[in-house]
């Protein structure tokens, strides 16, 4: 199939079999890279990848999401696929997100890299937060200054761009890293303005536990890339400002925000059927 799609899971417990169900449903072929990388408790997957096209690659031991994630692109490439995109386990994505990115790059061929617009599930304040950035390769190379403009799990990309550009980083905000390159060598980026992603984020994912690391990772990321724009300058006075925020209140500041949107049928909003799962408690 044109499409190689690359999964890093590490332990994945219950929540696997829901974005397993997500990919399921897809209404165009591909073939799942699932890299388990050093997992203690395994799930059967054998049983969970029934009926999938799929390569399930096992490391020895837990090297990391960008080790476990550039060892499937590797395998990708090495396949001859056209497309390679990014999930993770855990979320959720619309039947149509492999289809509607697959057609956006065969019909903007300038464009290198896609991603979409995402519905965040924060477990922590039962809230969802609506994520819509630009979608205009000008306006992302822009907003990479400040922060990462893409949600990883929802980007696909043209496979000549990791021949190009090479793999992901050693970087905690490996993704970051990966699109700051991009931006760097001219690529084009882009974002469909449709949301074909659920995130779900809780208190043991990535962006929470590591959350000082990964904003001190964004201002070297930040500080290798810079050009001493007025938008260099302030991304990165912003990204101190965020390392000097309590949590709490940049948690408090997210939930006023993202309640305005609670009145609103986000089902309707979004495009996500009524039928789609929940995480599992």
């Amino acid at each position: 199939p044109e499409i190689a799609v690359v999964m890093p899971v590490f332990n994945p417990g219950k929540a696997l079999a829901m974005t397993l169900e997500s990919l399921r449903r897809q209404t165009v072929p591909f073939r799942l890279y699932l890299v388990d990388d050093g997992s203690s408790s395994k799930p059967d997957y054998d049983e969970l990848l029934q009926g999938f096209d799929c390569r399930l690659i096992a490391l020895e031991k837990n090297r990391g999401v960008s080790i476990a994630a550039n060892t499937g692109i590797e395998a990708a490439l090495g396949t001859g696929h056209a497309f390679i995109a990014r999930m993770d386990c855990g979320d959720w994505c619309h039947p149509q997100r492999l289809e509607l990115s697959r057609s956006f790059l065969l019909a903007n061929p300038s464009v290198d890299i896609v991603g979409t617009w995402a519905v965040i599930n924060s477990q922590n304040t039962g809230l969802n937060y609506l994520f819509t950035p630009p979608a205009r390769t000008d306006a992302l190379v822009q907003r990479l200054k400040y922060t990462m403009p893409f949600i990883n799990p929802s980007i696909m990309a043209r496979s000549r761009v990791f021949q190009a550009l090479g793999l992901y980083s050693a970087e905690v905000a490996e993704d970051y890293e990966f699109c700051c390159r991009a931006a760097r060598a001219g690529l084009g980026l882009a974002n469909i303005p449709k949301f074909l992603l659920r995130k779900i984020e809780d208190a043991s994912s990535i962006s929470v536990r590591r959350r000082r690391a990964q904003l001190w990772s964004r201002l070297r990321i930040q500080w290798f890339y810079r050009d001493w724009s007025i938008h260099c300058v302030l991304g990165m006075l912003r990204t101190l400002m965020l390392f000097l925020t309590p949590p709490m209140i940049l948690r408090r500041a997210k939930a006023y925000t993202a309640a305005r949107h609670q009145g609103e049928s986000l089902v309707g909003a979004t495009g996500f059927e009524p039928a789609t799962p929940t995480p599992p408690e």
